[in-house]
Order: C-alpha cells, then sequence, then structure tokens
C-alpha cells in the first residue's frame, strides 16, 4: 500500500473532528427526488429507513437498499443521487446500524430491512424483481454477510451488489456459488486494500462474476464525504449507477456475464 498524502490525512482528521466541516463536507439531497421517513420492526428494535424516490412518474423502477457507511449519520447524498441517476426506489437504512453494536446484530437488521423494502417495492412503483444492493464501509461488511444469509434462507432475489471500501472485519473471505455479481470500489490508500483484493478473488473461486476498480489517490470516505472528494465521489457513483443500470434496468432476465463486461 501507498503513503498516504499529507492532504488526505488531514482532510480524514479535520472531517472527523471538525462537526462543521464534517456536515458541510457530507453534502445534501440532490434535487428532483422525493424522501419519506419509514420505519419498521427489526430483530433488535425499531429499524429507522429513508425512502428516495424520483419525482418523476414511472412503472417498474429498480430497488436498491444501501446500507450506509456512518447509519443514522449519513447523509441523503447518496441515496438522492442514485435514485435520480438509476431512476430507482433508494431505502437508505439507517439504524440500527451503527458500527460500535456486534457485526452480527446489524446483519440481522439488514436482513429484516432488505425484507420490507422487497415487500413494499409497489408502493413507490419499483419492482422487487430488480433488485440491487450497496454498502459503503462497515455497511459494505454488511453487505458481504448479508448476500450469503439471504440465499441461504431463500430471501429476495439480489440481481447485483456494491461494496465500497469494506474494512476486512467481516468473516475470512470464502464465499458459495450462486451470489450476486458484484462490483468492488476502493482507493489505492485504503488500509483494506490487500484485504479487499483478497475477497474479490475469494468471490471469483466461488463462480461470482466480480470486478474491482481501485482509485488513484484516494484512501476511504468519498461517499460519506462528497463535497471534499468531488472527482472521487463523482466517479465512483458514475461507476456505481452504470453497474446497477446494467443488472436492473437493462437486463430484465439477468445472466451471468464475464468479469470483465461487468459495466
Amino acid at each position: 500500500m501507498a503513503r498516504i498524502p499529507a492532504q488526505v490525512r488531514l482532510w480524514t482528521v479535520l472531517t472527523e473532528r471538525v462537526p462543521s466541516l464534517s456536515r458541510w463536507g457530507r453534502g445534501s439531497p440532490v434535487p428532483g427526488v422525493g424522501v419519506e421517513d419509514r420505519s419498521a420492526e427489526g430483530p433488535h428494535g425499531e429499524v429507522l429507513l429513508r425512502v428516495f424516490v424520483p419525482l418523476k412518474e414511472r412503472i417498474g423502477r429498480p430497488l436498491v437498499v444501501l446500507f450506509p457507511a456512518d447509519g443514522s449519520r449519513t447523509s441523503g447524498w447518496l441515496p438522492s443521487a442514485l435514485a435520480r441517476d438509476l431512476d430507482a426506489a433508494v431505502v437508505l437504512v439507517r439504524s440500527p446500524l451503527e458500527p460500535g453494536s456486534a457485526l452480527a446484530e446489524r446483519v440481522d437488521t439488514a436482513i429484516a430491512a432488505l425484507r420490507w423494502a422487497a415487500a413494499h417495492a409497489a408502493g413507490w412503483n419499483a419492482s422487487a424483481d430488480r433488485l440491487g444492493v450497496v454498502g459503503d464501509g462497515p455497511g459494505a461488511d454488511i453487505v458481504e454477510e448479508l448476500t450469503p444469509r439471504n440465499r441461504a434462507e431463500s430471501g429476495p432475489h439480489i440481481s447485483r451488489q456494491v461494496l465500497v471500501s469494506p474494512t476486512g472485519r467481516a468473516h475470512p473471505p470464502e464465499f458459495p456459488a450462486g451470489l450476486p455479481t458484484a462490483l468492488i470500489l476502493t482507493g489505492e490508500h485504503d488500509p483494506a486494500l490487500s484485504s479487499t483484493s483478497d475477497r474479490v478473488d475469494a468471490l471469483k473461486r466461488a463462480g461470482v462474476p466480480a470486478r474491482m476498480i481501485e482509485y488513484p489517490g484516494a484512501a476511504t470516505g468519498w461517499f460519506r464525504y462528497p463535497k471534499v472528494s468531488r472527482r472521487i465521489a463523482a466517479r465512483g457513483l458514475d461507476d456505481v449507477v452504470r453497474f446497477l443500470r446494467r443488472g436492473l434496468n437493462e437486463e430484465t432476465s439477468f445472466r451471468v456475464i464475464p468479469a470483465w463486461d461487468l459495466h
């Protein structure tokens, strides 16, 4: 792993320690998207959700469930941008997903939120048959654990998964066959870069089409602080949207494709 540039280290410290800068860096929801707060019963208490749906009418739009890096502190920029650019209903799972709680409990909550979202998709003119999941940081760890369990429990069919900067704290990287096609985003200076690469290799060994994109000069947190890392956040959003669009919008009957052709 290359040495983290001083500017990257400085921004990381400032955004974590200066509340006003942190709020600014997180950005705000994009226009043209409606927002609705909802809740669901979970195995460890009430699950708080926020639903983002484009204001323009469409029947059968995709459904994306988003597990953020920082739970209820996350801003509306990423879910609203995904909803706008993908023309999808995006369900942001806000709480209780805080990284301080046990991973197994967070995965329990995630499973409950996924099933709730699939059951309510029609209310947002979305189709649970066009379902994708996205996780950022600790949220990516949740997705890593969620997809095998969801498949084993015959939960809603997930067509595509996106892992952004997984921390490497999930279980050892061995995966069953039949998991959703995966896109993994990481940074050149991500402390978990090596373990992320190992996980991509493990997915491929299991026969899961998977691609990793490594952003030069990046560390982590570009989706948490899009106004700090504008260029990388914009590129990351574009990569995620193109990947999800192909699997959820353009391919109504998705089939496995070569890992080099995931976009």
